[in-house]
């Protein structure tokens, strides 16, 4: 009995060691789900890219980051996954508005909505950094 009684303790430490390991990883993991879930959210309800949608930008231009295809296949109109990175967002309102061109080529079709729509738009385009 007396072996016994000595291997109690340590068995609880372990135990009580184990548990609260346990406990600390649901705890981040629970906290990373809640914070990846929450960017999804986000995302999903961005003004800008119901906007995108609204507009038909997807018939030419995918964003892949976004899970959004473009419907015309035959497009050679870039995927805009990493445009933040790439382009202000003065210089993403000018090229909608065709003030400024690439390699002497200007956007296809020119902004013809309201101001602040292409401003929510252009925001939302800004954020997209893979």
């Amino acid at each position: 009995m007396a072996g016994y009684d000595s291997m109690k303790p340590k068995s609880r430490i372990f135990r009580r060691s184990l548990v609260n390991k346990t406990l600390l990883l649901l705890s981040v993991a629970i906290l990373f789900l809640i914070g990846f879930s929450a960017q999804l959210a986000l995302a999903e309800d961005a003004p800008g890219k119901k906007l995108f949608m609204e507009q038909k930008c997807n018939t030419c231009h995918s964003v892949e980051s976004q899970q959004i295809t473009k419907t015309m296949a035959s497009s050679k109109a870039s995927d805009l996954s990493d445009v933040g990175n790439k382009r202000t967002e003065e210089w993403m309102t000018k090229w909608m508005k065709k003030e400024v061109d690439i390699d002497g080529k200007k956007h296809t079709k020119g902004w013809t909505g309201k101001e602040e729509d292409l401003t929510t738009l252009v925001k939302w385009m800004a954020t997209l950094k893979k």
